[in-house]
This record gives C-alpha cells, sequence and structure tokens, in this order.
C-alpha cells in the first residue's frame, strides 16, 4: 500500500502499472480498500459518526437541525472515495462512491537494476551477435557479385551489377567508402588486386579490363574491347602480368607495359570460370565450363596440358599444401585434388560438400573455405579430409565471391544482394580435426562455428549434465514380481 498513488480522475476504472490494466469494473466485487489514506477516512467517518451518536443519546437538548448540520459537516471533511457498508451473510463489501485510479511506483531496490540487461538479470549466455569480433557489414546499394581484400592494408573492394567498383576501409569499430567509380559501361564481373596491391583490376559485361591505382584510385589503364565477347574473370599474376578469360572460353595473357595482349589460347566452348597461378607466377591454370581445367607456362607463354574432361563444370581454384596440391571446385559438389604440376587428372576427391561450389579461398595449407550455392560457408580441412563446420550463412541466394584479409582473421562475402557481410575467422583456427584424438567425430554440415551467426541446436544442452546425481544409494538391479515368469 505504500508504494500506491491514487487519485480520482476516472469514476469506473482501475488502471495498473502501465494505466493500461484495469483492475476492476464492477463496483459491486470491488472488497478491497486501495491505500491507507482510505482506511484512515474510513475510520475517520466512523469515529465522527460514533461521537456524534453518543453525544446524541446523552444530550437530548440537540435539536434535529443540529443533528443535520453535524452529518453535513462529517461528509464535507471525510475523503471523497468514502465507502459504504454491506453486510452479506457475514461478510463486510466496500462499496465505494468512486473507483480510484491507481499507479504503481517502483521500489527503491528495483530502481537499481533500471540499467541492467536481461542477460545480467537472469544470468543468461550473451547472443553471439554480441560477442563477435569483426566489422559492421556494409550496405553498399547495388547487387555485389565479387569481393576482395586488400594484401596488406585494411582495404575491401567491391563489384557490383550497377558497374560500379566501390573501395571501402574497415575496422572494427567501422567501415567507410573511399572510393566508387564508373567506369564500365555495364555490370562488373569481377575485380583482383595485384600481389603487391598497387593496382586494382576490374573486368566487365562491356568486354573491357580496367587497371585502377590504389593509391590515388584513378585508372591507370582501360583497356576497351579486350575481348570480342563479356569477359567473366581476371587474375593477377605479378606486378606487370595478369590473366582474363571471357564467356567463350579465350585466355589472354596481359602486359602492362604494352597496349594489347601478349598471349590468347581458346580453352573450350564455354566460361572461364576461374584463373589462379603458383607463387612464383610460372604456371597459370584456368577452370573451364565445360568440364576441365588448363595449365599453361607463363614465361614461354604457351599450353602445358588440359585435364580430362569431367561430366560436370569447373567453377573454382585454390592451391593449398604449401603449394603442392590445387584443389578445384565442381558443379555437383566434389572437390578434386590434383599434384601441382601434374593437371591431367586429379588425385583425391573431397565429397563433403552437399551443393555445388561456387568460389573457394585457402586458409593456412590444409584449410579451404568454400561458398556453397545454398548459401552456406563451409570451413573443410584437408589431409585429413574433414568437414570443420560452418562459418556462416546467407539467408536468399547462393554465395557468389569470398575472400580473406591480409592477416587471415576475417572474411567478407556477398551473394548478389546488395549487402558485404563480414566473419571472423578466429574461432575456425581452434577446432581440432585430427581423428585420432577422442572425441574428433566427424561433423554435421550444419555444425555452426562460432563465427556464424546461428547457434546449433545441440547447444541449448551443452551446460546440462548427462548423468543426473541421486539422494539413493545405488542397491543392484530391482526384483522382478514373483508372479511373473
Amino acid at each position: 500500500k505504500d508504494m500506491l498513488e491514487y487519485s480520482s480522475d476516472s469514476d469506473d476504472e482501475i488502471i495498473g502499472m502501465d494505466d493500461d490494466l484495469i483492475v476492476a469494473q464492477n463496483q459491486q466485487l470491488l472488497q478491497f480498500v486501495v491505500t491507507n489514506d482510505m482506511d484512515a477516512g474510513v475510520n475517520e467517518s466512523n469515529a465522527d459518526n460514533a461521537s456524534s451518536s453518543s453525544s446524541n443519546s446523552n444530550n437530548n437538548v440537540t435539536t434535529q437541525q443540529q443533528q443535520q448540520d453535524q452529518a453535513q459537516a462529517n461528509t464535507d471533511t471525510s475523503t471523497d472515495a468514502q465507502p459504504q457498508e454491506t453486510e452479506t451473510n457475514g461478510f463486510v463489501h466496500m462499496k465505494p462512491e468512486k473507483i480510484q485510479r491507481v499507479s504503481w511506483q517502483l521500489a527503491d531496490s528495483d530502481s537499481e537494476e533500471e540499467g541492467a540487461t536481461a542477460e545480467e538479470i537472469f544470468n543468461i549466455e550473451p547472443a553471439i551477435e554480441a560477442t563477435r569480433d569483426q566489422p559492421p557489414d556494409i550496405h553498399v546499394g547495388a547487387e555485389v557479385v565479387d569481393v576482395k581484400f586488400h594484401p596488406s592494408t585494411n582495404l575491401l573492394a567491391v563489384a557490383t551489377l550497377d558497374a560500379e567498383v566501390v573501395c571501402y576501409k574497415y575496422s572494427t569499430d567501422e567501415t567507410s567508402e573511399v572510393y566508387s567509380s564508373e567506369h564500365h559501361d555495364l555490370a562488373v564481373r569481377a575485380i583482383h588486386f595485384s600481389k603487391d596491391g598497387s593496382y586494382l583490376l576490374s573486368v566487365s559485361k562491356d568486354k573491357s579490363v580496367a587497371v585502377i591505382d590504389t593509391e590515388t584510385f584513378n585508372v591507370k589503364r582501360h583497356y576497351k574491347d579486350a575481348h570480342e565477347v563479356p569477359v567473366y574473370s581476371v587474375y593477377s599474376v605479378n606486378e606487370n602480368i595478369f590473366a582474363t578469360g571471357d564467356d567463350e572460353g579465350t585466355l589472354k595473357l596481359w602486359d602492362m607495359r604494352r597496349k594489347q595482349h601478349v598471349f590468347s589460347y581458346k580453352c573450350g566452348e564455354d566460361t572461364v570460370n576461374g584463373i589462379i597461378s603458383d607463387d612464383a607466377g610460372k604456371t597459370l591454370v584456368a577452370a573451364v565450363n565445360d568440364g576441365s581445367i588448363a595449365a599453361f607456362n607463363c614465361a614461354k607463354r604457351k599450353l602445358i596440358v588440359q585435364s580430362e574432361m569431367y561430366d560436370y563444370p569447373m567453377s573454382c581454384l585454390a592451391v593449398v599444401r604449401n603449394g603442392t596440391r590445387l584443389a578445384v571446385g565442381s558443379d555437383n559438389g566434389v572437390m578434386h585434388l590434383f599434384k601441382w604440376g601434374e593437371f591431367s587428372y586429379h588425385v583425391d576427391n573431397v565429397t563433403d560438400a552437399p551443393q555445388q561450389l561456387n568460389c573457394m579461398e585457402a586458409v593456412g595449407d590444409n584449410r579451404l573455405i568454400t561458398g556453397c550455392e545454398d548459401g552456406y560457408i563451409r570451413a573443410v580441412n584437408l589431409y585429413p579430409h574433414r568437414f570443420v563446420g560452418v562459418v556462416g550463412r546467407h539467408q536468399k541466394y547462393g554465395v557468389e565471391g569470398i575472400s580473406v584479409s591480409c592477416d587471415q582473421r576475417y572474411l567478407a562475402s556477398c551473394n548478389q544482394d546488395d549487402t558485404v557481410l563480414f566473419w571472423d575467422l578466429e574461432h575456425l583456427y581452434g577446432v581440432d580435426t585430427d581423428p585420432r584424438k577422442k572425441g574428433n567425430k566427424i561433423r554435421d554440415q550444419k555444425n555452426n562455428l562460432r563465427s556464424a551467426r546461428e547457434r546449433n541446436i545441440e547447444d541449448f544442452f551443452a551446460d546440462m549434465t548427462e548423468d543426473i546425481p541421486s539422494d539413493e544409494e545405488y542397491t543392484g538391479p530391482v526384483d522382478k514380481p514373483k508372479n511373473v515368469e
């Protein structure tokens, strides 16, 4: 009662803590006193009535007019909400003339928890989203088809279907746009930084190739009509040499010191999906959509070998195992491993991916991060071949492009919407996949790592013990009933 305040502004309602809860609307069912002040008013009224009755019985000299005046005075001095008493079956019911409006006030002890969070009050583990340490997502405003990190600084380049190349500075607190260019006339297909990060390459559906200086963000070179058909892929071999591939299987080698390409080869009749080389830049490999890979000698500018034809397209490439293996992703989810220098046929397979592999990036010597058509970004360990876990997931479309930062701490991904997502890879390095160690079981394809923005279902029971202790001592098996055989 000490916590209540009341006023008689409204007649037929009682409102609680938020002034929205009606406590009672029927006056006949109200059987409690609202405040101490009302109790005081009732006692004061009863005392005045009792005093008046005693005075009238002992002194007959009081006239009827004086009794009426006294009753009127008692009515004026009592509270506005003086209740009336009726007795039914021994119970006294209070019938106030006006229903009081009640508002609640928090006690002093409650005010100390005003700034506390739900996790602190209920001792709940904070949400994964609140504990991640990574840059905020970037809302570009156009459909993003490719992303690439700078090899040495905190710079991220984005290619869009609106013919834009946008560069962002990033940190764990914010991301800011530092450059935007529209030198292409049609959609930008792919981008790639040079090895030293001095320039950025971009290829477009308008058949052109552009070279952007990363210091001044000026277009150093713009090769108009670089291919006869739209260009699809690009890769920087060294500070002067880069390669491009188009929609009809043609690969071209370019030297920035010259105005035209220095080598051209028809790999097949379909799109060149990806290009990669070794660290020395001696051998170049292209993945073709017709189901093969082609290897070239960059110095001699000639074809080394083209692999056997597979029944499905080759979609992406990555160099692993300290440059001794080439991982090739395919549209049916199978990852083929070729021995570097022997590209005729694969020597091993990784079949953990349940969906088409659109892109992949190497993390260290024996782990790959793959972007799949089902929207999942999965981590795979090589030798032994084990699925590590889900790094993250895009909700709407398949993953189109991924890139690992220069310090291999963050992963950026896109999927043809207007948002670039960041993922923290710190939790990936702590996962042990050695099958010889106890507890390293084969993980489910949807097992989420700590970087993912979703929890695993089994994590709900992680803090529960398997054996529930009992106060009773174990006395052996229970005897069966005598009448049961």
